[in-house]
């Protein structure tokens, strides 16, 4: 594997590698030679990064908005989504079309307790196109397939005091005007509490949906066509494992990020390994990012065949799949 980083602000992205024998704007070029993504520092520590079809959106719950970013770092818009009634707003979610509009899901609370949930439809300029309830579903993960589809992993709203999930499909689509067109993999599935959809993540990869069920260590994979479970195993992940993202390789292969309890050391790492989705092995390449100086290790999106890696700082990585 390879990294490779480029330095940029409010500018176009070109290898700063290819003009510096260093970048200028850090102390070390990296010895795989490589890209690095300077957010403005306006961003640093704000919110949840995604990067799809080569742009970059930022949660930020605090404001319950969400701004995006194209592959330069230019910030293009910053839209706040919020309801007359709701005294809090939650969002959960964001996915990304190639010509810039966004989905965000999540849900909101009305002041005597009643819950919504929606997926807000985001033009290229910045302008809520609508907004759909999906009540009682809410989506926790999403991701825009090939042919536009917007797919989803969530769960229904839990009554007060239940003790057990009401039936329900967990794994959604859309279209990208926010119709429903499917519902697959009922929550049945999986027996046990927590909810599956919690600390998982949803990836697509042709006709396949794929499914990181974290709290059982398992990988999940459906047919985008008609729902049916075509691969399911068992991941041999660390037992004190916490995903944090999710993303197939160019081949079919799964990329995983998160962290773990160092208990020698008494704190948590972070964690970056490859996993085989038919026999579970896993790999980890938390180790491969040291010589390069590579401090975040969240999977924020998948740009070609580069992982981007990127946490709370203003620095966004990619990191070569092979």
């Amino acid at each position: 594997m390879t990294v490779a980083k480029y330095s940029v602000q409010g500018a176009a992205l070109v290898s700063c590698l290819m003009f510096f024998p260093a970048c200028p704007t850090f102390a070390q070029a990296p010895t795989a030679g490589g890209q690095m993504l300077q957010l403005p520092s306006e961003v640093i520590g704000m919110g949840m990064r995604h990067w799809e079809n080569g742009f970059i959106a930022i949660r930020e719950p605090e404001k319950s908005s969400v701004v995006l970013y194209d592959r330069g770092g230019k910030r293009l818009w910053s839209t706040k989504i919020g309801f007359p009634d709701a005294v809090e707003t939650s969002l959960r979610t964001v996915a990304i079309w190639p010509d810039g509009s966004v989905a965000v899901g999540g849900g909101a609370r009305s002041a005597d307790g009643a819950l919504a949930g929606f997926i807000a439809l985001i033009d290229s300029g910045g302008n809520t196109k609508r907004i759909v309830r999906t009540t009682p579903y809410i989506a926790w993960h999403m991701a825009v397939a090939g042919d536009g589809r917007l797919w989803t992993f969530g769960r229904r709203f839990l009554a007060p005091e239940a003790k057990v999930d009401e039936p329900h499909q967990m794994v959604r689509s859309f279209s990208k005007e926010g119709v429903q067109e499917a519902a697959y993999f009922p929550r049945q599935s999986f027996t046990k509490w927590p909810h599956p959809a919690s600390g998982a993540d949803l990836v697509l990869f042709r006709d396949r949906v794929g499914l990181y069920v974290t709290s059982r260590g398992e990988w999940v994979e459906l047919s985008a066509e008609t729902g049916e479970v075509r691969t399911q195993t068992k991941i041999a992940q660390p037992s004190d494992f916490v995903l944090r993202g999710a993303a197939y390789g160019p081949n079919g292969e799964l990329y995983v990020s998160g962290s773990r309890l160092d208990r020698e050391a008494k704190k948590t790492v972070p964690v970056l390994a490859k996993v085989d989705p038919q026999s579970g092995a896993w790999t980890d390449l938390t180790a491969s990012l040291e010589p390069d100086g590579i401090r975040a290790s969240t999977i924020a999106g998948v740009d070609g065949n580069l992982l981007v890696l990127a946490d709370g700082a203003p620095e966004v990585y990619s990191y070569r799949m092979q």
